[in-house]
């Protein structure tokens, strides 16, 4: 399911559930792009609630979910517990369909910045079963990718870098379709945040490989 995450327009988070001998489990991608096993998870009459704990810089806090879930959606309430107070804010969610989609191959991605340069860094992505690997080759050179989740046709990445005593973040969060992919980024420059769009298109890969064969 996706519902209200981090600073991009559409504040997305995804929620991945399964259940297996009765019990439910999960993970949670939110505000900090890292997936998060959920817990004291409790589902009875359609009513599901969770708890998560999250972690962005020096602050630590919970978020307290319980929410009705009918058919493919799901609304109700998230509770965020701070050393300032409790902030409460609605949310809703939409089952994701489970696409047959990979992002193994050459990614060309292309990042504009508001009112600043264009960059076209490329993404090597590889999987290995339900694992997502990656390197990312920018300016600066290669970095091997963080926090790497597919759910469904949408897809979360980190890239994060230390150069000259300063430190950069970039939470990627796009969909898959065939072989291209856009989204969001959310930066973060050595304490300078914000968001732009992003588009790629796979160079190689599975799907590449199969269009050039037809």
């Amino acid at each position: 399911a996706r519902g209200a995450r981090g600073r991009g327009p559409t504040s997305q988070i995804l929620l991945n559930l399964t259940q297996k001998d009765g019990k439910t489990e999960g993970e949670f991608v939110g505000f900090t792009g890292k997936p998060t096993a959920i817990k004291d998870v409790k589902l009875k009459d359609g009513e599901l609630s969770f708890k998560v704990p999250q972690t962005m810089g020096p602050a630590t806090f919970t978020i307290t979910f319980v929410a009705k879930a009918s058919g493919d959606k799901m609304q109700g309430t998230a509770k965020i517990a701070t050393p300032s107070g409790v902030r409460e804010f609605a949310f809703q969610g939409d089952r994701l369909k489970a696409a047959a989609v990979t992002m193994a191959g050459n990614w060309k991605l292309r990042i504009t910045l508001k009112e600043g340069p264009t960059f076209e860094p490329i993404l090597k992505m590889t999987e290995i079963g339900k694992k997502l690997n990656g390197v990312y080759t920018g300016e600066h050179g290669e970095t091997t990718i963080s926090n790497a989740a597919i759910f469904g046709d949408e897809v979360t990445f980190d890239v994060a870098r230390d150069r000259d005593g300063k430190n950069y973040r970039l939470h990627f969060h796009g969909k898959v379709k065939r072989d291209a992919l856009n989204g969001t980024v959310d930066y973060d420059f050595d304490g300078m945040t914000g968001y732009v769009g992003f588009t790629g298109e796979r160079l190689t890969g599975p799907q590449a490989s199969a269009d050039k064969v037809h």
